[in-house]
Parts: C-alpha cells; structure tokens; sequence
C-alpha cells in the first residue's frame, strides 16, 4: 500500500532535512515494516566522457549521505544512529532479501549513462527497514504500529559530493519518504530490529544481547576476508567453532534457491545469520543472547564486526510508549498492552519473550479483559494489571501440581504468567539473570 510522500530535500554538503516525531501518521489497521526513500539525485559529469558507474562508485555516492532513525515518545530508542546508506544498502538485502530498486537500473536508477557536460537525475529507492525479516515464516510480525509510527523520527544528512574525479553530485537531492505497509491486527508495538558496529582489537569481542538475524565483519568482502580460523557463540550456544569464513557460509550457499543479493558477501564477509529457507523460520526457533566473536587465530588486529538484531526493550520504554497510547497524541483513552505471545500463539520461550511485539487493545476489546498486561490510563501512572480469570487459572494450577506432588511445577505457574508481560523479561535467558521484579508482582497477586 503507497500513501502521499512526505518530502525532504539535501541542497549542499552539510545540509539536514528531518521527518520529526508525530508527522508519521499511517491509516488504522495497517502497520510500517520499513520506511522506502524515493531518492532523485543530479549528478554532473566534467569528466571528459560519458560515464556508468560501477559498483563501487554507486557505494561512493551512497557513501555521501547518512541518517539516524529512533522512536519512543522521547526518542530512546535508536535502531540507526548516523548511518552510511551503504548500511541501509545492506539493511535491505540482509532483512528485505533483495537489492534496493534502482540500483541496477539503466534508464533512470544508478546504472544510467552520465554524458559528458551535463548535469543527470538518477533514481533509485532506498529502503530502511524498520521490523521485517524475509526468512520469517511471518516477515512482517515485527511491523510497528499505528501509534507506535506516531514517536517515529527519520533525520538525513548530507556529508559529502565526489562520487570519482569529475563526477559529482551537483544541487539538490530531493527524498520522497514512504512508510512500506502491511496489513495488522490491532495496533502493535514492536522492538524493532536495531544495527550496530563495534570495532575491537581484543581476541574475543562480544554483541550486544538480543536475537541475532545477522553478524558480518566489515574489514573486507567475504572472498577477500584475511580471517582464517573464528568461532562464533550466541550465548552458550557454539554456532561455529574453529571454521574459516568460507566453511562457515556453506550452510548458507546449500538452501534452493537463496537468492545472490540477500546475502551481501560483496560487501562484507558472512560470519552468521538464520539458516532458514526463506519465509519458513519461527522467532521461537532462532536463539538468543550476547553474539560472542574469537579470533582463534588473530589475523585481523582491529575486528570491525556489525549485526542486524532484534533488542531488549527496557520496562521503563515499555511505559512510556503506555503512557503515550493513553495520552493526547496517542489513543487518548486507557489501553493494555498485550503480548503478542498471547493474541497469536508465538510458542515463544521464556528467553526470547522480549522478541515478542504487545497490542493496545482499549477497554472494549475482549483481550483487555482476558490478558496481562501494563495498562495505561491518561494523567496516572502505568500498572500492570492481570484478569481475575488468569489469576484464577493460575491458582488452579499451582492447587493441581501441588496436590500431585510437582513443587517446581508449581513455583513455575508464576514465571510463565510473568513472562507474558510486555517488558518483564530482561534477559535472553529469561529470568535467569533478570529482573525479578514482575516475578514477584505476579506471586502476590496470586496470593
């Protein structure tokens, strides 16, 4: 579904244009999977004949401008923070599965002929996704919703022109900005899915926690990769052990029909990613934890490692995107937040319930009443409130497993119910080294 553009425009080097919070507004019933960048650029060719550019003056010119995404109501949450568009190249091909649009083109995208002593419009669509992974058996369960778009802020800069000697982009670059929509139930909130760089000289050097969709190194393509012997651990889980860079991609290479551009080896070198024919993976079977990166044998003295991965969002963003559901610019009336876990039967375990995307539901909804949940009420504080009939379940169960026997089983009922509350698990171990905070809420509300 496409909706009227919002316009920004980059005169000069330097120059900044911004998308601010509370001007993404998407219809009801729909969700953003990704933001699309109609991108018009003039480029001036005084190079003395006409020119195509290769690919690596395409990534010189995408090279020259940036853009930093973050949302909440007060912008805590920062998937890309001044980011090359050679990231957000590599952002749609790792989580979209293709090429952006354009880039191949030979009529008007970035593959056009540039004659000499002129100035030519070229054309290409860069996409910035925001909550969509194309081998997920449902890409787009990750899409933001309608209000959750409403804390939404895109800003792009401008750094540079030179693409090569005498071909430069000349005057103003204007960008047509479109949400990239899907159909939803509900209005949902989702973690999003977050990019990072870290570049280390230490032998072991680890990620950020979450659930990994990708880990790559950025010293050089996969075929050029000086790396001879790695291992890779998400948590304690061993995904590669003592392999090379070209042992590790074959898992890849060996599913039908995986497309070339999904996996941007021409761009850096593959050290992990879901190994899942497209569109068949589960969030419930990818692990979770802290990407942990050796050096086995320390070929590189500076690792340059990046993932594309799906955070922990905090307890105290998990409010606020509450408190402004039920505020003015919001919903403007009391909403709970329900997971998703429960609207749509993820199957998803204790350590990957952070993964998990909540529903505001108001208060004639039927989930409202049947599910936990932090609710939210204009002018008062968030509180997390759980249906008498859950509670109820609950005490049932824990009477039956009692009355057999199964202690543990009982003092179980408790953390499963938690784990079913937006924002209460901390941890991609669950409540292993969590906060226990929600734990314990629960327990004395079963009583």
């Amino acid at each position: 579904m496409a909706k009227k553009p919002i316009s920004l425009s980059l005169p000069s080097d330097g120059s900044n244009d911004s998308v601010p919070r509370g001007d993404f507004d998407i219809p009801k019933g729909m969700a953003c999977k990704g933001l699309r960048l109609k991108v018009v650029a003039p480029i001036n060719n005084t190079s003395g004949g006409a020119v195509t550019l290769s690919d690596a003056q395409k990534q010189a010119l995408l090279a020259d401008f940036m853009a930093t995404v973050t949302f909440g109501p007060r912008g805590t949450l920062k998937p890309y923070v001044a980011a090359l568009w050679t990231v957000f190249n590599r952002a749609c091909r790792w989580l979209y599965g293709t090429e952006i649009e354009g880039y191949t083109d030979t009529s008007t995208g970035l593959q056009r002929s540039l004659p000499n002593s002129a100035t030519t419009n070229v054309t290409f669509y860069l996409i910035i996704p925001l909550g969509y992974f194309w081998k997920l058996y449902r890409g787009e369960l990750l899409a933001f919703g309608r209000t959750q778009m409403r804390t939404l802020q895109l800003d792009v800069r401008r750094t540079a022109s030179t693409i090569l000697s005498g071909v430069i982009v000349s005057g103003t670059v204007t960008i047509d900005v479109m949400p990239d929509l899907v159909p939803c139930k509900g209005d949902p909130v989702s973690p999003g899915i977050f990019y990072e760089e870290v570049d280390d000289a230490r032998k072991t050097v680890e990620l950020s926690e979450g659930m990994p969709l990708a880990v790559e190194e950025r010293t050089a393509i996969h075929a050029s990769s000086t790396i001879t012997n790695f291992s890779l651990k998400i948590d304690d889980l061993e995904v590669h052990d003592q392999v090379s860079p070209a042992e590790a991609i074959t898992e890849q290479n060996d599913i039908p029909n995986y497309p070339s551009e999904a996996a941007p080896t021409d761009r850096t070198t593959h050290l992990y990613t879901v190994q899942k024919q497209g569109g068949s993976a589960e969030l419930k079977d990818l692990p979770t934890g802290k990407p942990k990166i050796t050096q086995n044998v320390k070929d590189l003295a500076t690792i340059k490692l990046s993932q594309f991965y799906i955070p922990i969002t905090s307890p105290e963003d998990v409010n606020s995107m509450m408190e402004f559901a039920s505020g003015k610019k919001g919903r403007s009336k009391t909403v709970r937040g329900v997971s998703t876990q429960l609207t749509e039967g993820l199957g998803l375990g204790r350590h990957q319930a952070f993964v998990a995307p909540f529903n505001l539901v108001d208060q004639d909804a039927d989930e409202f009443e049947r599910f936990p949940g932090p609710v939210a009420e204009s002018g008062k504080k968030v509180d997390v409130a759980i249906p008498n009939t859950v509670l109820d379940a609950a005490r049932a169960r824990i009477a039956k497993h009692l009355a057999n026997g199964e202690r543990k089983a009982a003092e179980n009922v408790a953390a499963e119910l938690a784990a079913t509350i937006p924002g209460a698990v901390q941890s991609a171990r669950g409540f292993k080294r969590g906060d226990q905070t929600m734990i314990d809420r629960v327990k004395r509300s079963i009583g």
